[in-house]
């Protein structure tokens, strides 16, 4: 009883606290940082023949690697977290998509501030807690500054990722609420359209983003004529669309696509003197519909943002405030 007591006086002794609370910590950056980092890793070092069990392999060494350099190092408890610190930096090193010189330098500096700490262990007197805390917190940052944490470079990986695997409608869900994307991601996404044969239907569903944008054809095949078409939807060029749409659609079936209907109603309501006879009241009426909010606000910017709530994801929206 007095072994067992005295048992539990050592565990609640402040150090054995801190290295839990360090531990903790640890970990939860590790699974983060797989949860976060996984698809780029496997994209970017999978160039090199390694695999995804290899990575979670190098993981496991990298979570066990604290314990050893404790023991290793003869580390003190008011330095404690310095065994942590090489674990984080090769973490924070190998989720790069390219080579940053200036991470190179910063784990530098890193590594020659622990080197200074082991050499100077015996004369910091400062409590546990705050040293170790102290460590973490600078190691912390320094993964914050060197990690490619930029959202789209990971929306990028992660949708390639599901095109990889066949699983389009996964591909598209990613960042699809995001408003601000690069062309990279816009293409993915198109290209994840394509395959799973909904480009024409859903194109204007997903952010765009600003400027000149063109759908790439697949290296395999250019005679995707829905890309064609929805290529000259996105530059606004409706008189060649509605010159080209009949060569591949029966503009007058029910079948024809939702954004291709859309851009055959604003044509029309565009042009006065035109050959094309195109009808269709339920599209027809949503474009009244659209028009009528528009003339509700006054505000050019206050206009947009009413209408996006509510036909951001249609062509008339596009057509009439996208900037190009």
């Amino acid at each position: 009883m007095i072994n067992f007591q005295k048992h539990l006086h050592t565990l609640s002794q402040p150090r054995y606290f801190v290295v839990g609370l360090v531990w903790a910590v640890f970990i939860t950056y590790l699974i983060g940082f797989w949860i976060y980092q996984h698809h780029m890793m496997e994209a970017v070092i999978g160039t090199y023949g390694i695999t995804r069990l290899t990575i979670v392999c190098m993981l496991i060494v990298l979570a066990l690697l604290p314990y050893s350099l404790y023991h290793k190092l003869h580390l003190t408890p008011q330095t404690y977290s310095l065994g942590f610190v090489p674990s984080f930096i090769i973490t924070t090193l190998i989720a790069q998509e390219e080579f940053v010189f200036s991470s190179i330098i910063g784990a530098t500096v890193v590594i020659i501030l622990l080197i200074i700490l082991i050499v100077k262990k015996k004369n910091i007197h400062t409590s546990v807690f705050f040293t170790n805390f102290a460590i973490i917190g600078l190691i912390l940052i320094y993964t914050m500054w060197a990690s490619n944490t930029n959202i789209l470079t990971h929306f990028k990986y992660k949708i390639a990722h599901y095109i990889g695997l066949q699983e389009y409608t996964k591909a598209l869900s990613v960042g699809e609420t995001t408003l601000h994307i690069d062309s990279t991601v816009f293409n993915l996404r198109a290209q994840a359209m394509v395959e799973n044969k909904s480009l024409p239907n859903d194109l204007f569903r997903y952010p765009i983003p600003t400027g000149y944008n063109t759908i790439k054809y697949p290296k395999d095949n250019s005679s995707y004529p829905d890309i064609t078409l929805c290529n000259l939807l996105l530059h606004k060029d409706l008189k060649q669309f509605v010159e080209i749409l009949p060569c591949f659609y029966d503009i007058h079936s029910d079948s024809l696509p939702r954004h291709y209907k859309e851009a055959l109603v604003v044509y029309m309501a565009k042009t006065i003197h035109t050959p094309l006879s195109y009808s269709d009241p339920a599209t027809l009426a949503n474009y009244t519909d659209f028009i009528n909010e528009m003339k509700k606000y006054p505000s050019p910017q206050v206009r947009s943002n009413k209408c996006r709530d509510l036909y951001g994801d249609s062509y008339f929206w596009y057509y009439t405030f996208f900037p190009l």
